[in-house]
């Protein structure tokens, strides 16, 4: 371990060391990789990735507790679970959605939700700007019951529906 006099403590080499670069700012600099082992490890503050991210097989990332979490498997499938997954709008809980949907925003009001429904039912919802954030211009739902049927609809009434017999 050695203090230069640019008052760097470095370890090895002069590749690896800890300095203040800026008024309040503490660089850990090492020219191949800086290891950090811990049962769990707290950063309270941004983070602020420039490179990429890389998790073994199997790897969660919770949101707020174990409930709601991002999974990641070796087989490259990911899973979103306990929350409503949005893609174009950060409150997908706004867009004619409940828990486990797929929201996809386009902009105010566009859209479309993908709805997981009660079982034996699931359901795509389109909207098309002229409504508001709960409500959906039209939709396609299969509904599992004894007619096992196909419906297409225009805002919340059906318009056509195919069941089993055709």
């Amino acid at each position: 371990i050695m203090i230069t006099s640019t008052n760097r403590l470095e370890f090895g080499d002069d590749a690896s060391y800890i300095h203040q670069s800026a008024d309040g700012v503490l660089d850990l600099v090492s020219d191949t990789e800086i290891e950090i082992n811990a049962t769990t490890i707290d950063i309270n503050g941004a983070l602020d990735v420039s490179g990429n991210i890389t998790m073994a097989d199997d790897t969660s990332i919770g949101i707020a507790d174990d409930a709601e979490r991002i999974e990641f498997d070796g087989a490259g499938d990911i899973s979103v679970l306990g929350a409503n997954f949005g893609i174009g709008t950060d409150s997908p809980a706004d867009y004619n959605s409940s828990a486990d949907n797929l929201v996809i925003y386009e902009a105010t009001n566009v859209g479309m939700t993908i709805a997981s429904g009660t079982a034996g039912t699931g359901s795509i919802y389109f909207a098309d700007g002229t409504s508001g954030d709960s409500e959906y211009r039209g939709f396609i739902q299969y509904v599992h019951d004894s007619s096992d049927a196909l419906r297409f609809g225009t805002a919340a009434s059906t318009r056509m529906t195919i069941d089993s017999s055709g």
